[in-house]
């Protein structure tokens, strides 16, 4: 699989796993995927912040693929390091 399917492959799970927890006021899967269109950084970004917010654990293969792309001295790496430390909590 290249870099950018997998990438793909990370916003969509994101998008769905966030889209079972979003509340009134954040963005739903049909917000964040028409974003994703536009900017799949952005819209992983907004995926991200409302798992945070909910204190989601990723799944174990979601967690994996963002490792990749959410790593130190990546655009995601705050939110790497928070997602990270509820994995490891939960």
């Amino acid at each position: 699989m290249s870099r950018e399917e997998e990438s793909d492959r990370l916003v969509a799970g994101l998008i769905e796993l966030a889209d079972k927890y979003h509340v009134k006021g954040e963005p739903d899967a049909a917000e964040l995927t028409d974003l994703a269109i536009v900017d799949g950084s952005a819209a992983a970004q907004g995926a991200v912040a409302i798992l945070i917010n909910h204190d989601v654990k990723l799944p174990d293969d979601l967690y994996e693929l963002f490792k990749k792309f959410g790593g130190p001295l990546d655009y995601l790496e705050e939110e790497f390091l928070e997602l990270q430390e509820i994995y490891l909590r939960k």
